[in-house]
């Protein structure tokens, strides 16, 4: 007869198969496409926002 401790049972070890799919989760990062980063015009993406976003700004109501 067990004994009601209030303590939370062990966790039971992960089988193989399962341990290595979750490692391959944690370890496995998408891979950003190889000019992802370049806007249309082939310059970094960010410095267009960026002056997009300036001329917003600066534009005449």
């Amino acid at each position: 007869m067990s004994q009601n401790t209030g303590l939370v049972e062990p966790a039971r070890p992960l089988s193989a198969a399962v341990a290595r799919h979750a490692a391959e989760k944690v370890t496995h990062r998408p891979c950003e496409e190889p000019d992802g980063h370049l806007c249309t015009c082939g310059r970094a993406r960010e410095h267009c926002v960026t002056e997009t976003v300036r001329d917003l700004w600066h534009m005449p109501v």
